[in-house]
C-alpha cells in the first residue's frame, strides 16, 4: 500500500506554555498513533513565520488499513515545542495509487448492494468530485432518515459509504417556495416577524444578502447574529447563526501595547489576571516569561493571554490548551474509568466504568450502550482517574453505528476482505465491485447474508471481529486457509449459526460458542487448539476436532545429582484433562498431574520423560509434550567423563528434492543436539538425532543461503557435562522428475491439401524444469481422423516431435479444411497436452463444372450478336481466379463463307450468333457444339444442342397458283357459309 494523505495546516507561533507569546514557527513535524518524542517525528518543510499555512503530503505506506490517529506539533524559534494536535484518519489498503472517481451512488436507510443505488452523474473522472444534485425524497416518510453515499473508482472498486442523518418534511409539498421576507436579530429571539427586516427586491427561492447590519446598540465583545427567512406561504424557516465579535473603538490605527496579563481556565475580568512585565511599550510585543502552574491540578487547562493598548482598551484573549504533569515518574494506580460519546461532558461526568482492583495498568472490558445514539458516525472518549483523584488524557476513537441490516452485512464483509488480504484470495470475484449477493462465496436469504463459504481460498491472517455483525449467518465455512491467532469472541453474536467449518488452519484459540442454541455442526480439525478451546463441543450434535498441534513441544536437557529435587510443568487449558508421565516410554507411577516432580532423584531416574494429556470429554484427541532429557550423575561413584561425544553419521549427504529426512546421527551416549551455521534455520534435529528439513526442498527453487542446492551447517552434540563435538555437514539436494514438461505452442500451422507423404508439417519443442535424464514420448491422441476411410491416418509424430504427413488423400480441403490434433508429451512420469490447429490450404486440384443449360433453340437467320445463352459453372476450389471459355467442335461454317455460325466470349461465357447465313433451317436444323472451360489448371467440356427454328420467308410461285385456284373455288361454292375456318383469312395455305 502506498497512500498519500493531504492535510491543510494553519499554525500560529504561540505555545501552550505561553513563554513565547509571539514567535516565528521554525519547525513542524507529524507522527502516527505513537509519539516518538519531540523532534523525532517526520519533518514538514516550511518557511518560518508567525503564521504558517502548509499542505503537506503525508506518507502512510507503513500503516495498516483502517483508522489511525495523526498528530502535528510545531516548534518556535526559542526551541519550545507545542502540544500535539491529533486527528483521526482512515487509511485504505486496497489500492497502491490515488484512483479516479468514476461513479457515485446514494441510497436511503438500507443498502441495496454495490451498484444498485441511485446514480449521481459524474461528468468526468477525477480524484475529487463536488456534488451539487437534487436528491428526491418523495418516496420517504416524514421523519429522520439516513442518507448514504459512496463512490466507485476507475478500477471498479466501491468505497465505504458516508452517511448523514436527514429530516424529511413533506408537509409543505415538493415545490421549493420563494422567500418574501428576511429578518435578523442579536443574541435573543424577539419572535417571528419581530426582528430587524432586510429588504428583498423580489421574492425568490435563493436570496443573496449584502446588507449593513446595525451594531450601535451592542456592547463590545462576542454576540450571536441570527438570520431567518419567510416563504410566500407565510412559513418561517429555522434561524441560521454566526458568532460575531464587535469592537466599536474609533479608528483603525495600530495602537501601542502597554500592558499584558494571563489567567487559567476562567476569566477573572479585565485587569484582574496575572500581569506580564512589559519593559517598553510597542505596537507588537515578544514576551518570554515563566508562568506559574503550582496551583493547577494535573490534567488539561486553558491558558489565556491578552494585552491592553495606550487607550486603556483590552484585546481579545488568546487561548492555548496546556497539559499539566507532575514532575518525576511516579505512577499512580488507576481507580476509575469513564467514557462518553461525541461531546465531552467534563471530567467525572461521563459514564463510569468501575475498577475492582486499582492498579498501575488496568485491562477493562465493558459494554458501552449506544441505545441513545442516532445511526451514523460517532466518537467515543475514554479516560482514567488515579487514586489521588486526577484525570488522565482522554483517548478517543471514531465508529459508525448501523442497524442490523444488509448495510451492516456489507460493512462486515468489507472488513473481512481487508483483514484477510482479499486481494490475494484465490477467488475474489465481484468482491467490493457489485452487490454483495454477487460476491463469491456469499449467499443471501431475505436480503441478509445467510451463508459465507470461502474455504480453500488463501485467506491469510486473523479473522476480524466484524464477522460478528453477520447476525443472520447460518453457515460459515473458512476451512483450508491460513487463519491464525484467535477466532474472534464476537462469533458468539451469530445467534442463528448452524454450521461452522474452521478445519485446516492455524488457529490457537476458539471462543466458547455453547450459548448459540442453533449450532449443530463444528469442524475444527488440524489447528493449534487445546482442550480449553474444545470442551464445549461435547454438547453439540456433530463435531470434529482431531489433529491439533501442541505448541510447547521444545526438548529440554537437564543434569542433576542424586537427591536433587526438580520439576517440569506442562500447562494446557481444560477442566477435564488427565495427565500421565512416561520415562523412556514406561508409565511413571503417581506422576499424573501437569507437573513432573521428583523429590529425590536417583541415578536410575536418568532418561527421557514425556507427558501425555487426554481429556475425558474429548476422547479423540491426545497431546504429547516435548521430551525432557534428565541425566542423574553420581559424581562420587562414577568419575566424570571429560571426553567429547563421538558423532556417527555422514557429513556429506545427498537427498532427493521433495523429501525432508536427511540422516540420523548418534553419539553413543545421551547428548543434546543443536544446529548452527549459514543454513541451520532450515533444519530441525530430534532428540534421537534425526536431522530433517523443516520444509521439503525444491530443486527448482533453491532455499539454501547460496541458492545452489547445497546446504551448509554445523551439527553439535553436547553431553550432560558440556563436552561437545562439532560435525560440519554439507547436504546436497538432487533433482527428481517432478515437473510436467511444457509443450511450446507453435501458433498457427497450415499445409497445402494433397501434400506429399512424409512432408514435414511442424517441429514441436518443449521446456522442462527438471534436469534429470528422461525418455520423452510424443503422441497424437485425438483429432487425427481417417477422412477417406482407407485405414491410413493423415498425420504421424516421431520421437523428435516432428509431425509429418502420412496419407495425402486425407488432406482434401473440399472434404475437411482443418484438423484439431491433441498432442501429448510424456517424460516417463508426467504428461503435457496441447491442441494444435492445422489448417489446409486450398489448391487448384478440381476441374470447374459447366452447368448444362439443356436444349437450346434459335430462329434461323437471327442477326449478328444475338445471345443464345450465358453459360455458368461451379468450382470446388477457391484458388482459381482466371477462367477461359472456348468452342472446341461443332461450330461448322455451313455456307463456306469462312464465317463460323457462333461466337463464345472467353471471359463471360456468353454464346452469340456470329454468321446469320449459316443458321438456315433449310440447310441445317440442329448444331451440336462442344464447349470447353479451363481454370488455368483443369478443363471441363459440355456438348450443347442448339436447334434451329424454321421461319416463314414468303410464298414460292407454285404455292401462289394453288392459292388462286382455291380462292376461286371458295367464292363459287359459297365458302362464306362453310363451317371450316381460316379460308380467305390471310393465313398461310
Amino acid at each position: 500500500m502506498k497512500r498519500s494523505l493531504f492535510i491543510l495546516l494553519l499554525i500560529w507561533g504561540s505555545l501552550a506554555t505561553a513563554q513565547d507569546v509571539s514567535q516565528n514557527v521554525t519547525a513542524l513535524e507529524y507522527f502516527f498513533d505513537t509519539d516518538p518524542g519531540r523532534g523525532n517525528g517526520t519533518a514538514i518543510a516550511l518557511a518560518p513565520g508567525l503564521t504558517v499555512t502548509q499542505t503537506p503530503v503525508l506518507n502512510t505506506s507503513a500503516l495498516s488499513g483502517g483508522f489511525h490517529r495523526i498528530y502535528f506539533r510545531a516548534r518556535v524559534a526559542s526551541g519550545l515545542w507545542s502540544m500535539p494536535y491529533g486527528y483521526t484518519v482512515y487509511v485504505d489498503s486496497l489500492s497502491s495509487t490515488v484512483r479516479q472517481i468514476a461513479a457515485i451512488e446514494y441510497y436511503w436507510d438500507n443498502d441495496p448492494g454495490y451498484g444498485l443505488g441511485a446514480s449521481i452523474t459524474v461528468s468526468s473522472a477525477a480524484t475529487f468530485v463536488d456534488i451539487a444534485d437534487n436528491i428526491p425524497t418523495d418516496t420517504l416518510s416524514i421523519g429522520f432518515h439516513q442518507l448514504f453515499m459512496r463512490a466507485q473508482d476507475d478500477a471498479g472498486i466501491w468505497g465505504m459509504s458516508e452517511s448523514r442523518l436527514v429530516y424529511v418534511d413533506n408537509s409543505l409539498g415538493a415545490v421549493r417556495d420563494s422567500i418574501d421576507q428576511l429578518e435578523y436579530f442579536w443574541d435573543h429571539d424577539p419572535g417571528y416577524g419581530n426582528g430587524a427586516m432586510i429588504s428583498i427586491a423580489s421574492p425568490d427561492p435563493l436570496i443573496d444578502i449584502d446588507e449593513a447590519l446595525a451594531t450601535d446598540t451592542l456592547s463590545n465583545g462576542f454576540h450571536n447574529l441570527f438570520v431567518r427567512a419567510r416563504t410566500l406561504s407565510g412559513t418561517w424557516g429555522v434561524p441560521e447563526s454566526r458568532l460575531v465579535y464587535l469592537d466599536n473603538a474609533a479608528g483603525d490605527v495600530q495602537d501601542t501595547l502597554v500592558a499584558a496579563e494571563y489567567f487559567w481556565d476562567s476569566d477573572p475580568g479585565y485587569g484582574n489576571g496575572r500581569a506580564l512585565t512589559i519593559s517598553s511599550p510597542a505596537s507588537s510585543l515578544q514576551l518570554s516569561t515563566t508562568i506559574a502552574t503550582d496551583t493547577l491540578s494535573v490534567g488539561f487547562h486553558n491558558l489565556y493571554t491578552r494585552v491592553q493598548n495606550s487607550s486603556g482598551q483590552w484585546g481579545i484573549p488568546e487561548s492555548r490548551l496546556v497539559y499539566i504533569d507532575l514532575g518525576g515518574n511516579v505512577l499512580q494506580n488507576v481507580s476509575e474509568l469513564e467514557y462518553f460519546f461525541d461531546t465531552d461532558p467534563g471530567y467525572g461526568f461521563g459514564t463510569i466504568v468501575p475498577i475492582d482492583t486499582p492498579s498501575v495498568e488496568v485491562l477493562a472490558a465493558f459494554i458501552a450502550s449506544t441505545d441513545t445514539l442516532a445511526l451514523g458516525e460517532h466518537l467515543i472518549g475514554v479516560r482514567a482517574k488515579s487514586e489521588d483523584g486526577k484525570w488522565g488524557i482522554t483517548e478517543t476513537s471514531t465508529f459508525t453505528l448501523f442497524l442490523e441490516s444488509r448495510e451492516l452485512d456489507s460493512v462486515a464483509l468489507h472488513k473481512v476482505y481487508e483483514g484477510l488480504v482479499g486481494s490475494g484470495w484465490t477467488n475474489n470475484t465481484n468482491w467490493l465491485t457489485t452487490s454483495i449477493d454477487q460476491w463469491y462465496g456469499v449467499s443471501i436469504t431475505s436480503n441478509r447474508v445467510s451463508a459465507l463459504d470461502l474455504s480453500s481460498n488463501n485467506l491469510v491472517g486473523q479473522v476480524p471481529a466484524e464477522i460478528g455483525y453477520l447476525s443472520n449467518l447460518e453457515t460459515l465455512d473458512l476451512s483450508g486457509n491460513v487463519l491464525s491467532d484467535s477466532f474472534p469472541d464476537e462469533t458468539v453474536d451469530l445467534t442463528i449459526l448452524s454450521a461452522l467449518y474452521l478445519n485446516d488452519n492455524q488457529l490457537n484459540h476458539l471462543p466458547d460458542l455453547s450459548s448459540i442454541d442453533s449450532l449443530q455442526t463444528v469442524v475444527v480439525d488440524n489447528n493449534n487448539l487445546d482442550f480449553g478451546d474444545l470442551e464445549y463441543l461435547a454438547g453439540i450434535s456433530s463435531y470434529s476436532y482431531t489433529g491439533q498441534t501442541l505448541l510447547n513441544s521444545m526438548n529440554i536437557d537437564s543434569m542433576v545429582a542424586p537427591g536433587d529435587t526438580l520439576s517440569f510443568d506442562v500447562t494446557i487449558d481444560g477442566s477435564s484433562n488427565t495427565y500421565q508421565w512416561y520415562l523412556d516410554g514406561v508409565v511413571v507411577p503417581d506422576q499424573t498431574s501437569s507437573t513432573l516432580s521428583i523429590d529425590s532423584f536417583r541415578v536410575v531416574d536418568t532418561g527421557y520423560y514425556q507427558l501425555t494429556i487426554a481429556n475425558t470429554l474429548l476422547p479423540d484427541l491426545e497431546f504429547t509434550s516435548g521430551t525432557y532429557h534428565l541425566f542423574v550423575h553420581d559424581s562420587l561413584a562414577v568419575p566424570l567423563d571429560t571426553d567429547p561425544p563421538v558423532v556417527v553419521g555422514d557429513t556429506l549427504v545427498s537427498i532427493a528434492e521433495n523429501t525432508t529426512v536427511v540422516n540420523t546421527y548418534s553419539a553413543g551416549e545421551l547428548v543434546t543436539w543443536s544446529l548452527r551455521g549459514t543454513d541451520a534455520a532450515s533444519f530441525d534435529i530430534s532428540v534421537d538425532g534425526e536431522l530433517t528439513l523443516l520444509t521439503a526442498a525444491d530443486f527448482e527453487s533453491p532455499a539454501d543461503a547460496n541458492a545452489d542446492n547445497v546446504y551448509e551447517l554445523v551439527l553439535e552434540a553436547s553431553d550432560s557435562l558440556s563436552n561437545s563435538t562439532s560435525h560440519i555437514l554439507e547436504i546436497t539436494i538432487t533433482d527428481v522428475n517432478d515437473n510436467v514438461p511444457v509443450i511450446t505452442d507453435p501458433g498457427a500451422i497450415s499445409v497445402d491439401e494433397n501434400s506429399s507423404v512424409s512432408a514435414q508439417v511442424v517441429t514441436l519443442t518443449y521446456t522442462d524444469l527438471d534436469t534429470t535424464s528422461a525418455t520423452y514420448t510424443w503422441s497424437i491422441i485425438s483429432g487425427n481422423d481417417d477422412i477417406n476411410s482407407d485405414s491410413n491416418l493423415p498425420f504421424t509424430i516421431g520421437g523428435d516431435g516432428i509431425i509429418i504427413i502420412n496419407d495425402s488423400a486425407d488432406l482434401d480441403f473440399e472434404t475437411q479444411n482443418s484438423f484439431n490434433l491433441e498432442v501429448t508429451l510424456n517424460d516417463e512420469v508426467s504428461t503435457d497436452t496441447l491442441t494444435l490447429l492445422i489448417s489446409l490450404n486450398d489448391v487448384n486440384d478440381n476441374a470447374p463444372v459447366i452447368t448444362d443449360p439443356g436444349v437450346l433453340a434459335i430462329d434461323e437467320n437471327s442477326p449478328f450478336s444475338t445471345q443464345i445463352v450465358a453459360l455458368t459453372y461451379t468450382d470446388a476450389d477457391t484458388t482459381s481466379t482466371t477462367y477461359s471459355w472456348s468452342i472446341t467442335s461443332g461450330n461448322n461454317d455451313i455456307n463456306t463463307d469462312s464465317n463460323l455460325p457462333f461466337s463464345l466470349d472467353g471471359l463471360s461465357g456468353i454464346l452469340t450468333v456470329n454468321d446469320s447465313a449459316d443458321i438456315d433451317y433449310e440447310l441445317v436444323t440442329q448444331f451440336d457444339v462442344e464447349i470447353a472451360l479451363n481454370d488455368g489448371q483443369n478443363t471441363d467440356t459440355l456438348l450443347l444442342v442448339i436447334a434451329v427454328n424454321d421461319v416463314f420467308e414468303g410464298p414460292d410461285p407454285g404455292t401462289a397458283l394453288d392459292s388462286a385456284a382455291l380462292l376461286t373455288l371458295y367464292d363459287s361454292l359459297g365458302g362464306a357459309t362453310w363451317t371450316s375456318t381460316n379460308w380467305k383469312s390471310g393465313a398461310n395455305l
